[in-house]
């Protein structure tokens, strides 16, 4: 986090409840854990 509050990072992921999660990603990111997920219970 910056000086400013903002958040600089390649993703966050939030555990919203016991087996909930929210994950944002920018694009790049995103795309990389799409295929390395393959073949994973995610």
């Amino acid at each position: 986090m910056n000086d400013k509050g903002k958040l600089i990072d390649d993703g966050t992921l939030t555990r919203l409840d016991e087996n909930f999660y929210r994950l944002t990603a920018a694009d790049p990111t995103a795309a990389w854990l799409e295929d390395n997920a393959f073949g994973l219970d995610v």
